[in-house]
Parts: structure tokens; sequence; C-alpha cells
């Protein structure tokens, strides 16, 4: 089956999304995908909203249900990484580096979250390995040992 959203988006996203444009869309544990099928040559005066339809394919949340939808609207070079390998530092997000069978906590300035995967804004190394599971104490200049690929 097939099921039609209403998005109001506004006026400085609505100029970058184009029709058949993937769609991702949350409602409580429900994940669902589909196409942007509609989008309005103008906003509302008053809101600076556009009303956008989007496609989903597979059924849905009940009628009236309010979801998330994501449209990736362009894509850049980056770095991410999986979700649990992010920490909290001392002024806010780090990731722990592996150099050298080192343990070195960089600070991160994060970005979007897709599939388990959170973006890292700004540099890292060319060559890195980051500990999978931030959540693990482990301090700068401790001793690691690879275990898998």
């Amino acid at each position: 089956s097939v099921l039609e959203v209403v998005a109001a988006v506004g006026v400085e996203d609505l100029g970058r999304l184009r029709p058949d444009e993937p769609v991702v869309t949350a409602w409580q544990d429900l994940r669902l995908s589909g196409t942007v099928s509609a989008v309005p040559p103008g906003v509302d005066g008053e809101t600076g909203l556009g009303t956008v339809r989007l496609r989903l394919e597979g059924g849905g949340p009940p009628v009236g249900a309010i979801v998330e939808a994501r449209v990736a609207v362009g894509s850049h070079e980056g770095w991410s990484v999986p979700t649990g390998a992010v920490r909290r530092g001392g002024a806010g997000h780090e990731v722990v580096l592996c150099e050298a069978g080192l343990a070195r906590g960089v600070p991160v300035t994060l970005g979007e979250v897709v599939d388990g995967r959170i973006e890292i804004r700004g540099e890292l190394p060319d060559v890195v390995r980051v500990l999978a599971d931030g959540s693990l104490p482990v301090d700068d200049g401790a001793t690691i040992t690879e275990i898998g690929p």
C-alpha cells in the first residue's frame, strides 16, 4: 500500500527539494522509505512554510500521526563512525583514536545520524582506527590490542 504524507517545510529548505528524491520517515519504531512526490512553487506568506508531499511505500502510521521525515538533498565527503564510538569528553564529544597501539581521545563536532552512524564534522587523520565502543573507560596513552579487521 502507499501512504501520502504532507510535510510543512521552511523556505530555506524548500528550494533544495526536488520530486523523486528519496525520503526516510520515522514514527515510533517504524521506518518507511519513499520519495518526494510534490514540491510547491511557493510558501505561505504568514508562516514561511511550503507544503511538500511525500509518497511512502508499505503502509505507515495511523492517519493524523506526526512523523519525522529526512530527505538527503546533497552529499559530501567526510568521516562517519558508529554512534556507539562517540563519548562525552571534558568539553563536548570525542572519539578514541587507536594510533600505533595507543589510545588518544580527540574532540569532535557531530553532524547527521544515518543508519547507526554519525557524521564527524572537521578533520581526522587520513588513516584512522576508532575505538568502536566509546563507553569503555580508556585513558589517553592506554595500550590497545586490535582484535578485529
